[in-house]
């Protein structure tokens, strides 16, 4: 086994070194194209839509489960064969709508803007604090409460929306980097 691991990586291109920055970069880019983007899923067992995004030598997966109340897991991996990945960052999250249905749906397109504005630095959810320009959205406001310092290595928070002051969806996340070395690809050297 050992023999065919190495016979793989003899042919693989030369390390590439990746700051936290363009991991960041990575992860945003991704998160564009899955459920912050609008991207299509695929519905699969136990009503669970699951986003699936390759470019190049990743593979970004976004699974969430429910509706007004849900959980979900985001995954960037490294695709080593067709078959075979080994996973890089990861990210939980769970949240739940509070306020009264005729919010759900603006309350859910809302959060969806906001993560479309994730910082590279920390691209968990959405940024610390946020507000669209959208007249669609005035009076809703986005918090996420960091709660230690933060960046793409590790990362943990709550996440709110208020619409004219009132707390209408409330969320938790938590991830980070699974592994910072592996083959042919560094990351933050």
């Amino acid at each position: 086994m050992v023999k065919s691991l190495t016979f793989h990586y003899k042919f693989m291109p030369l390390k590439l070194k990746i700051s936290k920055k363009e991991f960041g970069e990575i992860i945003r880019n991704f998160k564009l194209e899955a459920y912050a983007g609008g991207g299509k899923y695929s519905d699969t067992s136990y009503n669970t839509k699951k986003y699936v995004c390759e470019r190049g030598i990743w593979r970004f997966t976004d699974e969430y489960n429910g509706d007004a109340i849900f959980s979900g897991v985001e995954r960037l991996a490294r695709i080593i064969t067709l078959k075979k990945c080994f996973g890089v960052w990861q990210m939980s999250y769970y949240g739940k709508f509070l306020g009264p249905p005729i919010l759900k749906n603006d309350t859910f397109d809302f959060l969806k803007e906001a993560l479309r504005a994730v910082d590279i630095d920390y691209p968990f959810r959405g940024p610390v604090v946020f507000r669209s320009e959208n007249p669609k959205f005035k009076g809703f406001d986005y918090i996420n409460s960091l709660f230690e310092k933060q960046d793409v290595k590790f990362g943990s928070g709550c996440e709110r929306i208020l619409y004219k002051g009132d707390l209408e969806y409330k969320g938790y996340w938590v991830g980070g980097v699974l592994m910072e070395n592996f083959g042919d690809v560094v990351i933050f050297p």
